[in-house]
């Protein structure tokens, strides 16, 4: 259900969400053009999720039906000619900056927990990856509500640095990731912190879960509801 924002009126995604939608791309754009990041060639609307039924059955075992919603993140992101990853929420304006390092020390109990701790995975797992990214986000998913907007954010962020490092492009991708299902699987050991394959995990955003939220974003259809079952 992850977009690029040229092809939402493919997504399923009603005229008004649309319009929403590119208000969001707006936003955001403005914020990374404020912050002197130049024009963002690239964009990606990530939607939050329900689970109908069969809730945290992703970690404890058996099955779930999910779905995407119309609401969600709206992000843009530009490359840098460093390592360093610069993270707007054009809301409040608020900026989080980390470095690709897999040395990194994220801040807990702070939104910008989850970028960085993409970054440091992404730098652990994929070595290559030296090239830094600036994102702009805004979102009309309201945090804490039960939607996944903490791991949209953290899918949103991994799209914007595995597109300026051409991620898909390597080995450890094509041998670990080789669909959106095991995309969904290894952004959930982002989080909890668990290793995937060879893809070696550290101690993840200080939270445990599994990837339900995450299959539902990147995997559910326009006007289905998706069962999966988990291990």
């Amino acid at each position: 259900m992850v977009r690029r924002a040229a092809s939402l009126g493919s997504a399923g995604l009603r005229p008004e969400a649309r319009a929403e939608r590119a208000r969001l791309f707006r936003r955001a754009a403005r914020a990374l053009a404020g912050a002197g990041a130049g024009e963002a060639p690239s964009a990606f609307f990530v939607p939050g999720r329900i689970e109908v039924l069969g809730k945290h059955t992703d970690y404890c075992g058996g099955r779930s039906l999910l779905c995407a919603l119309e609401q969600g993140f709206s992000f843009v992101s530009r490359s840098r000619t460093d390592r360093f990853v610069r993270v707007f929420e054009a809301g409040s304006g608020d900026v989080a900056e980390c470095e690709l390092s897999p040395t990194l020390e994220p801040r807990r109990r702070h939104w910008s927990n989850y970028p960085a701790t993409v970054a440091r995975r992404v730098s652990r797992n994929f070595p290559q990856a030296a090239t830094g990214v600036d994102i702009a986000f805004a979102s009309d998913l309201p945090s804490a509500s039960g939607m996944s907007s903490s791991s949209a954010l953290t899918i949103g962020t991994f799209l914007a640095i595995a597109e300026a490092n051409h991620l898909d492009e390597t080995p450890e991708f094509h041998c670990e990731i080789p669909g959106p299902e095991a995309l969904a699987g290894y952004l959930a050991t982002i989080e909890n912190g668990r290793s995937f394959g060879s893809l070696v995990g550290d101690q993840g955003v200080g939270t445990f879960g599994g990837s339900e939220d995450h299959t539902a974003i990147l995997c559910c259809q326009p006007g289905i509801l998706s069962q999966y079952r988990f291990a």
